[in-house]
């Protein structure tokens, strides 16, 4: 068995000599083991470890690799601590059941809001037990606020204040006015601190608090892409749409976390960012490498471009993993949290990694990816930003004007891809198109697919999306009907091409083969074997001629 780190034993020494007390080590320093140790040094008889759901499986993992511990334990969530009644009076039951319970709260900063049920629930449950600790990498996630129902959970002697006399003693509170239309909107906030050596003095002796020092490098690195124009165009659609709207006068975190959000969204799976990262795998080896990502989409493509990757969320797995075998991390998409950004960090780096770790940060042409940096590099949330600003700061600090690569006048088609109509690979690649509002509303039709269609996409020499087009199927009357044509970069070559895939895939079945072909596609249909059947004003129905 691997021996104990200097700083665990220092830890361990330090806290025995007292009933409560909480490790404050960040992440992979060895918090679990040092928990471990604790319990069985004292005599206690019973365990009940409280941490995020995500976690309690991999610590359970974890305490039975170290021994285990010597008294029964129960395993409990902080979610179902709060949704289930049952849970709640069953967990009451074991402690209950115990003379010299030690309880532990994994992840501590979960019962920092002091009105959550969640918090009120673990409070209540603290009377119950002889042992207490609290684990979590730093005190605060935001401001001192956060520690106070921490440690009234070790020991309501320790503070011997209520919440509001905390903050009276500890916090200079600003309060903030604003005027909108006849309604006053007050907004209160921790501007300041005041007293902190005295607040120390009360907590220093229950607490241990290290940083993680391994003989190995943590090694950053930028990696900037272009959005296109589609893509930069839809971005301002989004953040006009929100800033023009009346109600964006009375401005506040849920409605700024929706607009940023709907605008990281419309640029999240951009094919230059892919582009970029194939680039990147060029170099590192992908199945040393987590990707974290914000949004389901983003999962969804970087587990089937990159199998070999660790594909990740921030919100499930940011937490509680240990990820040693892995030493590069590619942040997909931006977040605004910074605690969950630290706790990203410390997936690799941690105790027992050998190996120098690498960090990848996929940065856009935007300001909003920008804001969002600086914001994390500050230690600030988007609440902290949207304080006092107002809404033509905010269009000003969101607002862009990006230089974009010339568009490609033409383009060599380098490989056509053939999906089924409900298959991933069309809502990955077409469905972005399909979803662009303005993008619809220039082409006049919407784009639907049915388990009757089969797409054809025509990617280019660089990965790039050119055109694409589908077939549809009708059993009835042995048709097939040509649809959903687009070129999206070159012209006619391009169109040649594409037509000519689909007329090799259709014709050796000889079904009806039909297509709708403009005024200036039309020459290129007649080219490749389509006859008038019905001409129009702008808009032909053709045919394919297997007699030519």
């Amino acid at each position: 068995m691997k021996s104990k780190t200097f700083e665990q034993n220092e830890a361990i020494e330090k806290l025995r000599q007292w009933k409560v007390g909480a490790l404050f080590m960040e992440a992979g320093t060895g918090k679990t083991r040092v928990s471990l140790e604790l319990v069985n040094r004292i005599s206690c008889d019973a365990v009940l470890w409280i941490g995020p759901l995500r976690t309690l499986e991999n610590t359970r993992t974890e305490i039975n690799k170290w021994g285990g511990f010597h008294v029964p334990v129960s395993y409990v969530s902080v979610e179902s601590l709060s949704l289930s009644d049952r849970i709640y009076l069953k967990t009451i039951e074991f402690l209950e059941s115990y003379s010299k319970s030690f309880i532990i709260v994994d992840e501590s900063l979960k019962i920092k809001n002091v009105t959550a049920k969640r918090t009120e629930r673990i409070l209540a449950l603290s009377k119950f037990s002889e042992y207490r600790l609290i684990l979590n990498g730093t005190p605060f996630s935001k401001n001192i606020s956060d520690i106070w129902a921490q440690m009234q959970f070790l020991s309501p002697k320790i503070f011997n204040m209520t919440y509001n006399q905390f903050l009276n003693t500890f916090c200079v509170i600003t309060r903030l006015k604003r005027i909108i239309g006849n309604r006053t909107n007050v907004i209160d906030w921790i501007s300041g601190y005041a007293n902190i050596d005295y607040m120390y003095s009360l907590i220093r002796h229950y607490i241990y608090q290290c940083n993680l020092h391994l003989d190995i490098f943590q090694m950053f690195q930028t990696l900037h892409y272009t959005v296109t124009p589609e893509e930069f165009v839809e971005y301002e659609h989004i953040k006009n749409t929100y800033l023009d709207e009346e109600k964006m006068t009375a401005m506040n975190n849920q409605i700024f976390m929706a607009m940023t959000t709907s605008m990281q969204m419309s640029y999240c799976c951009s094919a230059n960012k892919f582009l970029l990262l194939d680039d990147l795998f060029k170099r590192i080896p992908q199945e040393h490498t987590i990707i974290f990502c914000r949004f389901v989409i983003s999962q969804q493509m970087c587990r089937e471009r990159y199998p070999k990757a660790m594909v990740l969320s921030y919100q499930k797995h940011a937490l509680g993993l240990n990820l040693q075998q892995y030493n590069h991390t590619v942040y997909f998409d931006k977040i605004w949290d910074y605690a969950l950004y630290t706790q990203s960090l410390r997936r690799t780096f941690r105790t027992g990694q050998e190996y120098d770790c690498f960090y990848y940060d996929l940065t856009a042409n935007l300001k909003l990816d920008g804001l969002i940096t600086r914001n994390i590099s500050n230690k600030r949330s988007s609440l902290d930003y949207l304080k006092n600003k107002t809404i033509e700061d905010i269009r000003s600090d969101l607002g862009d004007s990006p230089i974009f690569a010339n568009k490609l006048t033409s383009t060599s088609i380098m490989d056509i891809k053939i999906y089924e109509g409900l298959s991933p690979e069309v809502y990955q690649y077409v469905g972005p198109f399909a979803m662009n509002r303005k993008f619809i509303t220039q082409n006049g039709n919407p784009i639907t697919t049915s388990n009757k269609h089969k797409w054809y996409v025509g990617f280019g020499d660089v990965g790039q999306i050119v055109c694409f087009c589908s077939i549809q199927f009708n059993d009835t009357s042995k048709l097939v009907m040509l649809g959903n044509m687009f070129i999206l970069q070159g012209g006619k070559d391009e169109l040649r091409t594409l037509l000519k895939r689909v007329i090799s895939d259709v014709t050796p079945k000889h079904l009806k083969f039909r297509a709708y072909a403009n005024n200036d596609t039309c020459q290129e249909f007649e080219s490749l074997g389509f006859k008038f059947i019905q001409k129009r004003v702008n808009w032909h129905t053709m045919e394919y001629d297997y007699g030519l």
